[in-house]
């Protein structure tokens, strides 16, 4: 299969599949109600084709910038020429990515208002982009798309095209904001699956594209070195080895003609053999060795990025699974809406193709990655030609998917339910903050990825006869631990309900886990564990840590100052300003608001008490004054909190209307009075951690300057001994002379 044919069948595959979801779902169908406009057909049908030309040039950006940054070797962080290449790709499909995305603009507005296309106004278009939220979503992937085209066009680095990658990734999610997620049952599950299930899926099939495109263009200048230079029978007919390099004319029977062979040199090419000197038998052993070298080094290039890619595609595979499922188990209520409803329908089918793909990659792992070894990429092109196109389909689903409406929920309409993603909590009691757990699977992923992955490194090191120290392990067992409980406990179910109950959870994360997790030495024990890249001068993950910890960025935050600001600002920015009761009605500014507590809290501890690698090391004292500088901040935070007159957030807990417990002003108060006193327990921690530190730290130099101090009482005694023997020497008594060493 050429390459355009291949293009056109994943159109076809995408095309095909959307038609028969629409259809399938009713979307297809303009539904007439007295008294409302429709939009027309023009929009109906152009709004998914819209959407399925973005998705599809997101992929292939996605794609081509995961080859060029990650899959391909580079020379000491700098692209090749074939990344390079792969990088201006992904350019080109940024560029496409954006023309989509605003034509995608134009029918969302259509669709919403109702007004046909041809009717619309460009004002109307500015205005409704600016006030309808699924306006401003897709105007912030317009302009992270075109920043995407701009950014990989000029990237010279592996440094650069990886945060090309990492800006396209962030383009695909603001639409989890807005549709089907946002109004599901469970909305934070629903978000956090789909958000997931982009990144990886994204990942997934625009790696597998970018491979294939890889294989099939090894292919094309394989068969074009082989056949269009005409390698028969040991001679080159017909002009050029381009690669071997042999131009101007014909090789046959061992003389050039038209060419010149002098002394063993092909002029006006590149090859000189010392050992064809115009000898009847040499000259085609001459042009094999030409050929296979050119074709050689893409099967090299073929092989690594093939294996690469296959270990990350299990882990893509991974997360489409866990994603997939959390977000049919958010918008449906029952499992036999699967055979019921037209969406449980079409969530089978992409279920069905993924199925498909999942065993392709088994195909892939076990047998054409082995052909590829052997010298054979013929199968694994055919291969993966047919699993993009399955893929191409799978999108087309997507698509229909998202225009095909949930089953509607049973339960009476519930304003709270549409607040929280669960009905109001009972009273609180003890018992019930210990027992009434509910899933956070932004969260529940986080704990399962440290608890695991800390867990494999160890016994990484434990089967390669390395030790590790079981403090560090306990440490880091004790932070997951915490973060499981301040995140999925009852803390987390009545966080968004009692002030008070945020405030402990807040603390948690900001100030008790992050103390522990430091401790674990994370930054170490991957350093350790992982295996630095087979190519030297290459890219791998122990490298990219090893370039995180000496860049700019980290030598900045890792100054007590910055870590300072950035953990006592989040506080007062987000209670003191309008910020709190925004990100507590976002189900995503709720995630990232704990995200933003966890993380400011561990930049901070690890600048104090880390163990781990930093550009700077702070003096004992330095990392006291640090810690008592700091904490008092906390402590006036508690204090002005119970003296504030009114509440924060005012509005979102009159709108929860909680039927128990005391009013929101009571409740602020104990909020601050445990702000104030929670600062003690970690203060307590952290400094006896740091005296800890430090006498260790004496001991070890201590026994150092013994070690010195034994060493120098040696050297002096074998002086003292060669310069007797000097002087014996100088006097008669011995023959022969002595130096004093140095």
């Amino acid at each position: 299969m050429s390459l355009r044919a291949w293009l056109l069948g994943v159109a076809g595959a995408a095309t095909v599949a959307l038609v028969t979801g629409m259809l399938a779902g009713g979307s297809a169908f303009g539904v007439r109600i007295a008294g409302l406009a429709d939009a027309g057909a023009v929009t109906r049908w152009g709004l998914p084709f819209a959407r399925l030309a973005a998705d599809l040039a997101a992929v292939a950006s996605v794609g081509m910038l995961l080859m060029a940054a990650v899959l391909l070797p580079s020379a000491k962080g700098v692209l090749s020429p074939e990344a390079g290449r792969y990088a201006r790709l992904a350019s080109r499909s940024a560029l496409a990515w954006a023309v989509s995305t605003a034509a995608t603009v134009v029918f969302t507005v259509s669709d919403i208002l109702a007004v046909p296309v041809p009717r619309l106004t460009g004002a109307l278009v500015l205005d409704s982009v600016t006030t309808i939220p699924q306006g401003g979503t897709l105007l912030a992937v317009l302009v992270l798309a075109l920043v995407v085209a701009g950014s990989a066009r000029g990237a010279v680095s592996a440094a650069g095209a990886l945060g090309s990658l990492g800006l396209a990734l962030l383009a695909l999610l603001p639409p989890v904001l807005t549709g089907h997620s946002a109004t599901s049952p469970n909305h934070s599950m629903a978000i956090t699956g789909l958000g997931l299930h982009l990144v990886t899926l994204a990942l997934w099939t625009g790696g597998l594209a970018a491979v294939t495109l890889h294989a099939a263009r090894d292919r094309a200048v394989r068969g074009w070195a082989v056949r269009g230079g005409a390698v028969r029978g040991g001679a080159v007919r017909g002009g050029a080895v381009r690669g071997g390099a042999v131009r101007g004319g014909a090789v046959r029977g061992g003389a050039v003609r038209g060419g010149a062979v002098r002394g063993g040199a092909v002029r006006g090419g590149a090859v000189r053999p010392k050992d064809a000197r115009g000898r009847a038998g040499q000259p085609h052993a001459v042009q094999d060795r030409a050929v296979q070298s050119h074709a050689g080094a893409g099967r090299a290039g073929l092989e690594v990025v093939a294996g690469r890619f296959s270990r990350l595609a299990g882990w893509c595979l991974a997360g489409v699974a866990v994603s997939g499922l959390a977000g049919a188990a958010a918008r449906l209520t029952a499992a036999d809406q699967l055979l019921t409803s037209a969406y449980g329908w079409l969530v089978l089918a992409k279920a069905g193709a993924l199925a498909l793909l999942a065993g392709a990659g088994l195909v892939h792992r076990r047998r054409t990655l082995a052909a590829l070894r052997s010298g054979r990429p013929g199968a694994f092109a055919r291969l993966a030609a047919g699993e993009v196109v399955v893929m191409a389909a799978a999108m087309g689903l997507a698509v229909a998917l998202s225009r095909t409406s949930p089953p509607p929920r049973a339960a009476p309409p519930d304003p709270v339910r549409d607040l929280l993603g669960y009905a109001m909590p009972p009273e609180l009691t003890a018992a019930r903050l210990a027992t009434l757990w509910r899933l956070d699977l932004f969260f529940a992923l986080v704990v399962l990825a440290a608890a695991g992955g800390y867990a494999a490194a160890v016994v990484r090191l434990r089967r390669r006869g390395d030790a590790w120290p079981l403090g560090r392990s306990i440490s880091w067992a004790i932070g997951v631990l915490l973060l499981l409980v301040f995140t999925q406990s009852g803390l987390a179910v009545y966080a968004p309900v009692l002030f008070s109950v945020h405030m402990i959870q807040h603390m948690g994360l900001a100030m008790l886990a992050p103390i522990f997790l430091v401790l674990g030495a994370p930054v170490t024990l991957a350093l350790r564990a992982v295996r630095p890249a087979v190519r030297r001068g290459d890219r791998g993950p122990r490298e990219w840590i090893v370039a995180a910890l000496h860049s700019r960025a980290a030598e900045i935050v890792s100054h007590p100052a910055p870590a300072m600001v950035i953990f006592i600002s989040g506080s007062y920015a987000l209670y003191y300003t309008p910020l709190f009761e925004t990100a507590m009605r976002q189900p995503v500014g709720h995630i990232l608001m704990n995200a933003h507590f966890l993380l400011s809290g561990a930049l901070f501890f690890w600048v104090v008490i880390g163990v781990d690698p930093a550009p700077r090391r702070l003096p004992y004292v330095a990392k006291l004054g640090t810690l008592m500088m700091t904490m008092p901040f906390h402590a006036f935070f508690g204090i002005s909190m119970m003296m504030m007159g009114k509440s924060v957030a005012s509005s979102w807990y009159e709108q929860l209307a909680r039927p128990w417990g005391s009013d929101v002003l009571a409740d602020q108060n104990v909020a601050g009075g445990m702000a104030w006193a929670f600062g003690e327990i970690p203060t307590m921690i952290v400094v006896v951690t740091i005296a800890a530190q430090w006498a260790m730290s004496d001991h070890r130099q201590a026994r150092r300057l013994d070690r010195d101090r034994r060493g120098d009482g040696e050297l002096a005694a074998y002086n003292d001994y060669l310069a007797r023997l000097h002087r014996q020497s100088e006097s008669g008594t011995i023959t022969g002379n002595a130096r004093v060493v140095e």
